[in-house]
C-alpha cells in the first residue's frame, strides 16, 4: 500500500495512494500502525483523494481500522470520490465513520471532539 503522511496540530493525515481492493488492503493495518507507533496524535484523518476504487475489503478495512485505532479524538475519512462512495451508501457509512468532503472539514470537525 503506497500512502503518505503528516501531522498536523495534533491530527496525523494519511493520503492512499492506491485502490482500497482485496490484493491490497491487507497492508493498510500495519502501515497505519507503523505511523502510529512513531507519532501520538489525538486524530487520524485517511484522505482518498488518490484511491479510484474501494472494494467491501477496502470498506471493511476502514471500519475495522477506525474501530481498532485508539486516538482520543477517533478516525475520519475525507476528499472521497461521489463515484466510488454513492450518496446513500455515503450517508450510512458516515454514522460508522466521519465523513467529510475536504481535509479542511476533517480536521475542523476533529478539533471540535
Amino acid at each position: 500500500m503506497i500512502l503518505s503522511h503528516r501531522i498536523e496540530n495534533n491530527i496525523c493525515i494519511v493520503e492512499l495512494r492506491n485502490d482500497l481492493i482485496l490484493d491490497k488492503v491487507y497492508e493498510l493495518p500495519s502501515e497505519i500502525s507503523a505511523i502510529l507507533n512513531k507519532v501520538t496524535p489525538a486524530a487520524l484523518v485517511i484522505n482518498l483523494k488518490h484511491v479510484t476504487h474501494i472494494d467491501s475489503a477496502g470498506w471493511g478495512a476502514l471500519i475495522t481500522l477506525s474501530k481498532k485505532t485508539k486516538l482520543p479524538k477517533g478516525v475520519a475519512i475525507c476528499q472521497f470520490s461521489n463515484d466510488i462512495l454513492g450518496i446513500p451508501f455515503q450517508a450510512k457509512f458516515s454514522k460508522i465513520i466521519p465523513t467529510f468532503q475536504t481535509e479542511q472539514e476533517a480536521i475542523a470537525f476533529m478539533h471540535t471532539q
